[in-house]
């Protein structure tokens, strides 16, 4: 039989028998030679090993099934006859993620006319060049990553990102556990270091680029089917005509970016600090530490407010009781910390501490009714797939408490007047 000079290669350290070349993940085009190839290349552990024993088995899952849209993440294991394992992540991007998931048809060949948040195209790649631009940052602790590679279809690349497991010593916080204080504090000196880093000139430039996703872009044939979706979730039919007053393009647009343009305080954001992407250490008996381990998925990384990550992570990741204790603090810490970053270099931030605390209180208003719709796509991910998530109440629980919190700010900051935008939220 003629062996390409690839499985030539591969056949001196792997055990044909029992690992399968040419076996796929899942339903992707991404197999176990090419895994073999780029590991060989890009990890150094992993090329380590294969000169000392012969590779007997490779084991890969998918993993968050019921979180990831945009993606397929999977867990791979390759274990080497001297009883040493390498475990890596391998994410593949998925290219009808959004619509698949609310079962809308979005297909769309060339992909040109889609709209910004439904494009994995350009998602993927800016992921993929985050990590070039930003992979030596150490105050945001970042996943290592071994090898990236953006979606050109026509050249036979459907798009890949390797990277370290970090689930083996640390897990993301998740939907159905809160975040403590503690966790909160430690993932807001990090957004403060990841803003103060993005503002530098070298970098400037790349993520001003990013105009549109998810948060500002409305594709309403997605948004009506989600929202609609709402109405049918127990926890969110008392909150409805609140989140009415501002689930609009108008007010999207006026939280994230205008108000922040008034104040010139635009800057780089993660844009999905959800508590599933938020990784922190854990213990011997696998329970987490306040020690934030890790900030992964930065497909959407744009220009924005500089209180959009902040409210995101705490309307999604924390319960109101801690929100309570901790809210006041959790913008405080961020902002001293940004203004001591600033005051080595003889300098303050570009916005003042009480122009900093409306961006947030905006946000986290816009946040609290955004994620209705996180919540509605998940919920109708698990009645797609018929699974059920006993904890799932616990989600749309803390995103109702959060509505009802944001009314006060509505108030405070006369944003009724948003209403008049959001008449085709009619049920």
């Amino acid at each position: 039989m003629y062996l390409t000079p690839l499985q030539e290669e591969l056949e001196r350290f792997v055990n044909t028998k029992s690992v399968q070349l040419n076996k796929t993940f899942a339903d992707s085009d991404f197999t176990n030679a090419r895994l073999i190839s780029l590991l060989s290349k890009h990890n150094k552990h992993f090329k380590k090993l294969r000169e000392l024993a012969d590779l007997d088995e490779i084991n890969h899952k998918q993993i968050g099934v019921s979180a990831g849209f945009q993606s397929k993440i999977y867990s791979v294991d390759c274990h080497f006859s001297n009883g040493r394992t390498v475990s890596v992540i391998a994410k593949i991007p998925l290219i009808n993620g959004l619509f698949d998931c609310c079962g809308l048809d979005n297909v769309d060949e060339d992909k040109e006319n889609s709209s910004p948040d439904t494009k994995p195209y350009d998602q993927h790649s800016i992921e993929c060049e985050f990590y070039e631009q930003f992979g030596y940052l150490r105050n945001v602790p970042l996943p290592e990553v071994y090898y990236t590679e953006k979606i050109d279809l026509k050249g036979g690349n459907s798009g890949l990102i390797l990277m370290e497991n970090m689930n083996l010593k640390s897990e993301p916080l998740g939907f159905y556990r809160s975040a403590t204080e503690n966790q909160c504090y430690e993932l807001a000196k990090s957004i403060a270091h990841l803003q103060f880093n993005a503002l530098a000139p070298r970098h400037t430039w790349w993520w001003m680029q990013f105009d549109k996703n998810m948060h500002v872009d409305f594709d309403l044939k997605l948004v009506k089917a989600l929202w609609e979706h709402c109405y049918e979730m127990e926890d969110f039919k008392s909150i409805m005509d609140t989140a009415k007053i501002v689930q609009n393009k108008e007010y999207s647009l006026y939280a994230i970016r205008e108000r922040p343009i008034e104040y010139g305080a635009l800057t780089m954001a993660h844009g999905d600090t959800q508590p599933n992407n938020i990784m922190f250490k854990t213990k011997k008996d696998g329970s987490l530490t306040d020690e934030l381990a890790g900030i992964i998925d930065w497909q959407l990384c744009f220009y924005a407010s500089p209180g959009l990550d902040l409210a995101r992570f705490l309307v999604l990741g924390a319960d109101m009781n801690v929100r309570e204790k901790c809210e006041q603090k959790y913008y405080d810490i961020y902002y001293n910390t940004l203004t001591n970053l600033y005051g080595k270099s003889c300098s303050k931030p570009p916005f003042t501490y009480e122009q900093g605390l409306e961006m947030f209180h905006l946000c986290l208003v816009q946040q609290s009714v955004q994620t209705m719709l996180f919540a509605s796509m998940i919920d109708i991910s698990h009645k797609q797939m018929g699974t059920t998530e006993p904890r799932f109440g616990i989600l749309t629980h803390r995103i109702q408490q959060s509505i009802v919190n944001a009314r006060g700010l509505i108030k405070k900051y006369n944003l009724e007047k948003f209403v008049e935008h959001s008449s085709w939220m009619e049920n």
